[in-house]
């Protein structure tokens, strides 16, 4: 009988059809969850207090606490106000969200300071005393039902648990820090408010930015899971497969039929792998820019969503889910990529131009997801990509005091200031501006999270085989619980400047006692070597008496992989990483540079549809070759529509045409739009490199205050430059080192790591400028499009005539002179990347 009604009340084959409780059932008291259980992380984050900031990483920290993150209680409302305090604020479009936003950085932001000796040094607020407030008020005001936060329908039907997922991830951060009691509640009351939402759920499914980040709320189910369950696995494990089931089908909309899914996926089954309850998704990623917006092409859902393949395969087994987020990062950066490790999204996906945008949001949900994907998949190099986003795009768009950010920031972006008309479709003319709300609010709240979860993934456990690792590269130290499958006392110290200096050195420290309480007499440390470090070495205990052994690492089989070295129990084992980066180009970057297969012989892609109202360049009567040959002389021009189905269009008969500088689209099929691609590899813009930092163009800064807010007097500012931006690298891409020459200026001491007048580091280079390369004259303070490289400089610019002759990457060019580039991370404005000519 027993048996029965266990079978009766597990709902995990019922999910699909959203079926109601069985009477007399509580999903809760079914008896044991599937045996396969989850799939075990193979890397352990260390409980929140184990894991100390130092060095750079430290003051960056307690920048932050003294910048917005610890000051929004005491002054934004929607923070200071909120709903989830009992507040009349904090409500946003997407639901009540900005508090626990908030409070899912602050946690953690706490935590990590509370671990140094002096947890409130140089600290002119008192986080302790914010945070407290917050996961006071939420505990002692959950429902009898188990419902955490306000319960008031904002945010439509089927989206009220979307604004509670940040709140209970805060909780769980909160209690893992805590001590055993605080602990017990903080996951006691998760575990109910994931049994109310589970039983609302059955009735009343998920819907709009609740179904599109369900791998969010399965992903702090799991965390349950792994933390204390409390004897309610089934509950658990069938609550996380109907949020799966009704979320977003994110497999389908990266459906898209190229290499990558030829070379790396299995064939997919879609009604066992993601069978969703609501309509089957028609749309995929799109190629270039989004026309308008959607809930699917939104960028940050997007950067949510990257992880979703890897959470999910946790629970379904399948090594085919996890390949699924490598592929939506595939065609990311197919379709949409840029240099500072991101996809260009301005609100939504906004293809490869480089003066397009990348929300702040999505910056650091991309570092979340790529942190966690490295949790479950182990792959290194999602922590080199990781880095390039964390020491390049999060600083680049944040003040050097991080009391001010952007909501947009560009790859070029020679201002940061108001623009109407600008070259974005959905967001508002403030977007590149710094303040503390530029154009929408959600970001001052979200963007507490990045450094702080960053520092957490520097040190891990690998509990599979009772090791350390170190993943990211920062200064910090752990000490290891003892719950921890390593010997007893273990301490891990990575003490490093980088990603200013170059070496890494790891710090194993166990205790002569540990060799009293275990039978094992090594333990492994696992070091990530970055794929680019192809020149990096390896050295263990150096210098440290005449057992030295040396590993050389530069062989192809060690770089982009986690090296193992073998820890003595008892012992002090020091790893000296040094990793000896190069200078390099990285070509290609750049609008249309992933739609060459569907070019013409003309250097155009082509697609039914008008272009988008407005931008007009030129307007008229033109026959198809006569529209390419205009466009081809407008380095403003990106494309024309012209009034006529594609299927009637021939070339000799005339149209009615508009030329456009921007790229968006309807759907109206009575019009046909073409779109210049130019060559191969399209624009071509060299990004320089050196390990995990962009150098961009640096520019002189003038600041004009917009706002003053009180009581701080912290200000929104607009900046803008009269440097001459519009150069053209020489340089030669196998031999960057001819042309580029880097110097270290000093190591980084300074108060602020990512200053903007104290570079750490800079590379001096050859560039001439490019007068035919200047604002578009469209929107307001934006850089068009470089020209297509490499650029070939002569006395006066090619006037042929013939097709080809105009597509000849040819310009006039001023005389060579020496350019400054500087870390991305250490600017507001800049040129990240740049057209080039051969030298």
């Amino acid at each position: 009988a027993e048996g029965a009604r266990d079978s009766l009340c597990w709902l995990a084959t019922r999910v699909p059809k959203q079926s109601a409780v069985p009477p007399g059932c509580e999903p809760s008291a079914a008896s044991g969850v599937k045996a396969r259980k989850l799939l075990p992380l193979k890397f352990k984050p260390l409980p929140l207090g184990a894991v100390t900031p130092t060095g750079w990483l430290d003051t960056q920290l307690r920048m932050q606490a003294n910048g917005l993150s610890g000051h929004l209680d005491l002054f934004w409302a929607d923070v200071m106000d909120s709903a989830w305090l009992g507040g009349k604020h904090d409500n946003s479009g997407a639901g009540h969200e900005r508090g626990p936003y908030w409070l899912n950085g602050m946690v953690p932001l706490l935590f990590l300071l509370n671990a140094t000796d002096q947890p409130t040094k140089d600290l002119d607020v008192d986080l302790s005393a914010q945070v407290l407030q917050w996961v006071t008020y939420i505990l002692d005001h959950q429902t009898a039902e188990g419902w955490l936060g306000p319960d008031d329908g904002f945010g439509g039907v089927g989206n009220a648990y979307w604004s509670g997922w940040n709140a209970a991830a805060a909780l769980l951060q909160y209690g893992e820090g805590s001590d055993a009691l605080i602990a017990k509640r903080c996951r006691r009351a998760v575990l109910d408010y994931v049994r109310a939402s589970y039983k609302r759920m059955l009735v009343e499914p998920t819907t709009s930015w609740s179904q599109n980040r369900w791998q969010d709320w399965v992903l702090i189910i799991h965390t349950l899971m792994d933390q204390d369950p409390q004897g309610h696995e089934q509950m658990l494990w069938d609550a996380a497969e109907l949020a799966q089931h009704q979320g977003f089908d994110w497999d389908a909309y990266y459906s898209r039929h190229d290499s990558f899914e030829k070379s790396y996926l299995p064939s997919v089954n879609r009604s066992t792998t993601n069978a969703p309850v609501h309509d089957p998704v028609t749309t995929h990623v799109p190629s270039g820019p989004a026309p308008a917006w959607t809930m699917w092409d939104h960028g940050v859902n997007n950067a949510m969503a990257t992880k979703g393949g890897a959470v999910w395969m946790r629970q379904s087994h399948k090594s085919e889910d996890g390949q699924q987020s490598y592929k939506r990062l595939h065609l990311q950066d197919k379709f949409h990529g840029q240099p500072y490790g991101m996809f260009g999204a301005d609100e939504v996906f906004s293809g490869r131009q480089l003066n397009r945008g990348i929300e702040l949001c999505a910056v650091v949900e991309q570092m979340y997801s790529l942190q966690h994907m490295f949790k479950i998949q182990g792959d290194p190099e999602l922590l080199d990509r990781c880095e390039r986003v964390a020491y390049n795009a999060l600083p680049g768009t944040l003040s050097e005091d991080m009391w001010a950010h952007q909501y947009l920031q560009q790859a070029n972006g020679v201002a940061a200031a108001r623009a109407e008309p600008h070259v974005w479709v959905t967001d508002g003319a403030e977007s590149t501006v710094f303040g503390v709300e530029p154009n929408f609010g959600c970001c001052t709240a979200n963007f507490n999270q990045g450094w702080p979860k960053l520092a957490m993934n520097v040190i891990f456990e690998s509990p599979a085989d009772g090791g350390v690792a170190v993943g990211v590269f920062a200064p910090a130290s752990a000490r290891f619980p003892q719950s921890a499958s390593v010997p007893n006392g273990t301490t891990v110290r990575v003490e490093t400047d980088y990603p200013f200096g170059d070496v890494v050195v790891v710090v194993v420290v166990s205790p002569p006692e540990a060799k009293l309480e275990t039978s094992r007499t090594h333990f492994p440390l696992h070091v990530r070597i970055p794929a680019w470090a192809r020149r990096s070495t390896l050295y263990i205990n150096r210098g440290q008496g005449s057992g030295e052994e040396e590993r050389d690492v530069r062989a192809a089989t060690a770089v982009g992989r986690m090296n193992t070295v073998q820890c003595e129990v008892g012992r002090t084992t020091t790893v000296t990483l040094s990793l000896n980066p190069d200078v390099e180009v990285e070509l290609g970057w750049g609008d249309s540079a992933a739609q060459k297969e569907s070019m013409d012989d003309d250097g155009y892609t082509k697609a039914p549809g008008a272009m988008a109202a407005g931008h007009d360049v030129h307007q008229g009567n033109f026959t198809l070759i006569e529209a390419k040959r205009f466009c081809n002389t407008s380095s403003l021009c990106t494309g024309f529509t012209m009034k006529a189905p594609m299927t009637s269009i021939v070339e000799n008969q005339e149209y009615p045409t508009f030329f456009k500088s921007a790229r968006g689209m309807n759907a109206d099929a009575q019009w046909s739009s073409f779109f210049k691609v130019w060559d191969d590899d399209a624009t071509n813009a060299a990004a320089v490199v050196r390990g995990p930092l962009v150098y961009a163009l640096h520019l002189q800064e003038t600041t004009h205050e917009l706002r003053t807010w009180l009581p701080f007097n912290n200000t929104d500012f607009e900046i803008r430059t009269s440097d001459a931006w519009n150069v053209a690298l020489v340089l030669d891409p196998d031999r960057p080192s001819d042309t580029l020459r880097f110097k270290q200026s000093k190591q980084s001491t300074t108060s602020a790591p990512f200053s903007i007048t104290e570079f750490p580091s800079v590379i001096h280079a050859q560039a001439r400028v490019l007068p035919s390369w200047t604002e578009d004259l469209t929107f307001s303070g934006t850089a068009s499009e470089p020209p297509p490289s490499p650029i070939t400089c002569t006395a006066s610019a090619r006037a042929d005539s013939s097709s080809e002759g105009l597509r000849a990457n040819s310009t006039m060019c001023g005389p060579t002179n020496i350019v400054t580039l500087v870390p991305y991370g250490a600017t507001n404005i800049r040129i990240g990347a740049l057209p080039w000519v051969y030298g």
